[in-house]
């Protein structure tokens, strides 16, 4: 693991008009279903790395009635815009911010349009002494056509087009994650798909029968990215809490929930599955591991987002554990 990192990295963003999900790496960060206006910023060490990264943007832009057909087809509008910017905060309380894309949609200009300045006024940045972006603030546009899939949380998924823009951090980061160099490209096979149900059922069982050390084992990796970036150098049990908080992963966390029976359907051509990193990732959506809590409490499901990948062997292994 490298050493504590000089600067805490945040990704900014702002995007309404659309559903989507946001990636770093190819790893999912966070995604809404719903079009209206989101705004966040939120800390990336854990998804970020030493030298080259990538952010991309796979969005669904909106649908409208075909009067002839009676169907429903995609179509570009003049609601959708996106912004996104990164942000390195230093000890010293320095800062450094970049622009990574900024776009919007405008029937009467043609279908894509750089925003003019940035939403927050001030002019684009492309380079500062530790972040870099290609300057291109449009990123790679991939139509429809190209074949993204966009897969909510209530696993409807639909054809979608994605933006993706490249930059490079400058600082003590990690490199490669620790699946890169061992996960194998994934092809939606019966066979694949069972496999990745037995992976989910085994963690599952680990859950129910309270096993919170082979718990820690399978996810030291992430856990000890994330203490090491995220939390100034803790390890993976002290980031995690110790007992205390892989209590979270117990058949009765304490806080009134109750592990729910494993939410998969009868038959594994029947999930709903979202690949990520180049179809190198994947898991199951809706996430089938989940708490439930008691009706007085008036809280949805508590739900853990697991994510999978194969090695060449056929052996399956946890890659990560994404944020929603």
């Amino acid at each position: 693991m490298a050493d504590i990192p000089n600067r805490q990295h945040y990704l900014d963003f702002d995007v309404q008009g659309a559903s989507w999900v946001l990636r770093l790496n190819g790893v999912d960060l966070w995604s809404r279903g719903s079009t209206g206006l989101c705004s966040s910023s939120l800390p990336v060490n854990d998804l970020v790395k030493k030298g080259e990264n990538t952010v991309s943007l796979v969005h669904v832009p909106t649908r409208k009635l075909d009067p002839e057909t009676g169907a429903f087809v995609l179509e570009h509008h003049d609601h959708f815009g996106a912004e996104i910017r990164l942000q390195a905060i230093a000890r010293d309380g320095s800062r450094e911010e970049i622009h990574l894309l900024s776009v919007r949609y405008e029937v009467d200009g043609g279908p894509l349009k750089r925003l003019p300045q940035p939403l927050v006024g001030g002019e684009f940045v492309t380079e500062t002494a530790h972040l870099k972006t290609e300057g291109d603030l449009r990123g790679t546009f991939s139509p429809i056509e190209d074949g993204a899939i966009l897969v909510l949380g209530s696993g409807q998924s639909d054809r979608a087009e994605t933006l993706t823009a490249r930059f490079t951090v400058d600082d003590d980061l990690p490199g490669d994650f620790f699946w890169e160099d061992k996960a194998v490209p994934l092809q939606d096979t019966r066979e694949m798909r069972a496999g990745l149900r037995r992976a989910y059922q085994d963690f599952y069982k680990l859950v129910e029968q309270g096993r919170g050390d082979e718990i820690l084992e399978l996810a030291r990796p992430l856990w000890a990215r994330a203490g090491a970036t995220l939390a100034g150098g803790k390890s993976a049990e002290d980031y995690i809490g110790g007992k205390d908080g892989l209590r979270r992963f117990s058949r009765n966390p304490g806080d009134g929930s109750t592990l729910a029976p494993l939410g998969i359907s009868d038959d594994p051509l029947g999930d709903s599955l979202e690949f990520m990193a180049d179809h190198r990732l994947v898991r199951i959506r809706p996430d089938p591991l989940r708490w439930r809590f008691p009706p007085e409490q008036n809280r949805n499901d508590m739900r853990s987002s697991l994510v999978f990948f194969r090695d060449a062997e056929g052996s399956w292994h946890l890659g990560d554990i994404v944020r929603n």
